[in-house]
């Protein structure tokens, strides 16, 4: 009987349930609307340039530039030239130039023209994407330009060095001969003058 009296009121707790509003049951799903970002200024057009991004193209995206800057490593140079040759001079080709000469590979005045070539960017960019390249790309570039450079100097420093010291052997033995000719001629007079 107590069991019937629990079945029976959980029946009827049950209906009063599905009596009541759904939306109290039930909140509505919230709409948020999400603005898709870009990596490049899509807002406004540059003076000096007509060009513009389109927001639904995936050279909008972080993850688009990201991957071609991986998959720059694992093509060689020479590949890399001819695919940077066929780019055109839109800010977002300039960018993919810049990111296929980042490999260590890359000759040392390639490298150089391409860091001017993402300083003229920043125009185009979004200030926090440009500020991103340019600390995980850009200062890292400017740093192994930099280590590049000191050791072409050092290289020539050292070859002026081994210049010199192959000089001053070659004159350490010019100076010998000349002693060892003055030591024969001494040699030889002292020996007429021991005769007499």
């Amino acid at each position: 009987m107590i069991r019937s009296s629990v079945v029976f009121l959980l029946v009827i707790l049950l209906s009063a349930c599905e009596l009541l509003p759904t939306s109290i049951i039930q909140p509505e799903p919230k709409t948020e609307v999400v603005k898709r970002s870009c990596i490049f200024m899509t807002d406004s057009v540059s003076e000096q340039n007509s060009w513009q991004m389109d927001i639904e193209s995936p050279r909008c995206e972080l993850k688009y530039w990201l991957n071609i800057w991986r998959d720059a490593g694992s093509i060689v140079w020479t590949e890399r030239k001819q695919l940077i040759e066929q780019l055109s001079q839109s800010p977002d080709d300039e960018l993919h130039k810049y990111l296929l000469s980042q490999p260590v590979d890359t000759p040392y005045q390639v490298r150089l023209r391409a860091q001017n070539m993402f300083n003229n960017l920043q125009p185009f960019m979004e200030q926090e994407t440009h500020s991103l390249f340019e600390q995980i790309a850009y200062k890292t570039s400017q740093q192994l330009l930099e280590f590049e450079s000191a050791i072409t100097i050092l290289s020539k420093v050292n070859a002026r060095h081994a210049k010199t010291n192959e000089e001053q052997a070659q004159l350490l033995l010019e100076q010998e001969e000349k002693i060892n000719q003055l030591l024969n001629i001494e040699a030889s007079i002292l020996d007429k003058n021991s005769e007499r």
